[in-house]
Parts: C-alpha cells; structure tokens; sequence
C-alpha cells in the first residue's frame, strides 16, 4: 500500500515536538473524504463528481450557476499548482456556466504539479463541483496522532487555507495543540479551551457537536489523520463547514476499514511502488539519489533519518521485510536501480543470530551485480 502524501500539517515548523514517523496508511480523494464525514453529520458543501467538462458545467448550472472547481488528486497545495499545459491552479472558482466548463476541460486530463506531488505530477481524471460559500471566517483544524505521547492530538489555528504554512511559520502560537485520550474523546473541558482560545463561546454548542463527530470518525474508522482545511464559519449564516478535508487511515486497519480501502485509486500511485507491493516489498520514492535497501520499516526509517543527519538525501525508503527471499531481494535492487537518480546504494541488514540473512544477502549482491552491471 502507497503512503499517504505529507499534508499541510507536516511542513509546520511550530509542531516540531510533534512525532511525525514514516507510516503507510491509506489516502483517499477529498470528494471521498466529505462523503465519509457526511455520514458522521459532519457539515460540508453540497458537491458531486465530474469527470467531462460538460457534466461539470451542468452542476455549475444547479448550484446556480457559480461554485468551486477542485482537481481530484492525493496531493495538496492544488491551489497553487499548475497543470501541464501551462493552465494555472488546480481550485478555480467560477461566476457561469460557460466558466466552469472551460476552467473544468483545461483541468481534465492533464497532470497537475504542486508541492507535494512529483515533478511530473499526478494525473486529473476528476473534478469535484461544489457549492460557493460566503466565507466569514476560516480555521485550520485536524485531529492527528502524537506518536511521541501515543496519542491523539487536536490541532488548531486561526486563518486556514493556502497561507496556513506561512502563518504558522511567523506565528508558531497562533498554532494550538491540545492532546486527546482514546478513551475521553474531546471533554468539555477541551471544548472550553477551544472555545476561550478562538473566541468561539457563542458558538459552544455547534463547535461541540463537530469536534466530537470528527474525534468519532477519527476514532472508528482508524484514521492517522483528519484534517479539516478550511473549517469555515459563514457570514450569512454562522454556522461551520468543512469545506476541504484530508483523510488518511492506518493500513494496519485494511480489513476492519475494508470499504474505505475499496476507495484506493492506484493511478495516483507511482508505478515502481505498486511494482514493489507485488513483491512484498514496501518502497516510497524520495528526493535524493543515495538508493537504500533496509529490511524492517523501523531500520529504515532509522536509516533514513542518519543519512539525512549527515548531510545525504536517500532516493527511496525500502522495507525488504523480515520473511525477504532471494528473488524479493534481487527485485528490490531492480527497484532501486531503475531510478536514475541513484548513484550509490546503502545496504543496511541486520542479519540476525543465525546469519542466514548475512548469506542471503551475499548471493543477492553478486547476482545483482552479474544481471545488471555485467563485466
């Protein structure tokens, strides 16, 4: 299974004291997303899916003719990216009909780049329509996990959207974390905090029923992360949506969430880490080009983390797995080796009390060698 994409949360440099560990889970598209939390009554915007320019324009053309065009792909910063044929941001909001047709058939189709994504992008095969609110105030919320207390934690802050990053960065104690427990929940006593904070006292009995309904989504559906960006209060009405949202799941939870992960969209994955997930093998692309071949996921994060310590930039995290054979070993060279970038390999082993692993390991350098760099 892919590892989710990092989200907005992971670039704040005022949730350092946060552990944010290398972890495969699941992410899913945001229209997937609002759908779940719909069902937990979670306000968000009406929006439907669609995948031709002209059935966007008709549900411009039901939300009476203006609302918001959202590329659907696992990655964020969609705002501010660009796609390959040079059409500026991958949200657009539209004021007609003819609008939203034009913005949505410059969209469908192409590859989308942002921040997060690779340099090639990921592909846009789905736009997701939703309704134009009339914003009054934007928040940034999420509930996530703190694995250096191993616990949840709610995360907080005043103006959401694109310039969160920023915000956070000039103004780290605009930024507030509150830990949760598994068997509290929010308690009133969170809800009184939140509420003196924010100056939402007013609106107590509203911002209750959300945190608890996200807490209990997070909660029973074995999420890593749900993050809410923006959570808005309309002028018109006051009251709260969710109006973007990021969902990822543990996929240690794969059976018991069998339905969630019957969402996976695999053509937003790379294709040498489906290769690799065919093998057994566990393998993410990374920034660098020092290739790594690790068996365990807690070695290799280890690993990861000395080389970049010390000034390297790995190409990949590769968990050969403890149950490795000798063709799974010689595919995860293949692996790294396919990426161009790679100019070096670290191989870090713990061989075991037996040194079958040691032996094992042998075999796969020479054969490797022999099949991909013969004399």
């Amino acid at each position: 299974m892919a590892m989710a994409r990092p989200s907005l949360l992971h670039h704040f440099k005022s949730l350092n004291k946060i552990s944010f560990a290398q972890r495969r889970c699941l992410s899913i598209h945001e229209y997937q997303a609002q759908h779940l939390l719909a069902q937990y009554e979670v306000p968000v915007p009406r929006g439907s899916l669609a995948t031709t320019a002209a059935e966007a324009a008709n549900l411009i053309d039901d939300f009476g003719g203006q609302g918001v065009i959202k590329s659907q792909i696992l990655a964020g910063g969609r705002g501010k990216g660009s796609f390959g044929n040079g059409f500026k941001g991958g949200v657009r909001v539209v004021s007609s009909v003819d609008e939203g047709r034009k913005i949505s058939a410059k969209m469908l189709g192409q590859r989308l780049c942002t921040n997060q994504t690779p340099p090639e992008g990921l592909p846009v095969d789905k736009v997701y329509v939703v309704e134009q609110l009339s914003i009054g105030h934007e928040y940034y919320l999420a509930i996530t996990t703190d694995r250096a207390n191993a616990s949840p934690v709610l995360v907080m802050s005043q103006g959401g959207g694109t310039g969160i990053e920023e915000l956070a960065a000039k103004d780290p104690g605009a930024v507030v974390k509150v830990p949760l427990k598994y068997t509290q929940g929010v308690t009133a006593e969170i809800i009184s905090l939140i509420c003196e904070r924010f100056a939402l006292q007013a609106e107590r009995v509203e911002l209750t029923a959300l945190l608890q309904r996200l807490f209990a989504f997070f909660k029973e559906r074995d999420a890593t992360l749900v993050e809410i960006n923006p959570l808005i209060r309309e002028s018109k009405t006051g009251r709260f949506i969710c109006a973007d949202s990021k969902v990822s799941i543990d996929n240690a939870a794969s059976k018991r969430q069998s339905e969630i992960f019957g969402l996976r969209d695999r053509s937003q994955e790379m294709p040498v880490e489906l290769e690799a997930e065919k093998h057994g093998l566990v393998y993410i692309q990374l920034e660098g080009n020092i290739g790594c071949l690790v068996n365990g996921a807690g070695l290799a994060m280890a690993t990861n983390d000395a080389v970049a310590h010390y000034g390297g930039r790995c190409a990949n995290f590769l968990d050969g797995g403890g149950q490795a054979t000798k063709e799974t070993m010689v595919k995860a060279f293949e692996l790294i080796l396919s990426d161009k970038r790679v100019h070096t390999i670290l191989v870090n082993i713990y061989g075991g009390k037996s040194g079958k692993w040691i032996d094992r390991l042998r075999d796969v350098l020479m054969l490797s060698f022999y099949r991909y760099h013969p004399l």
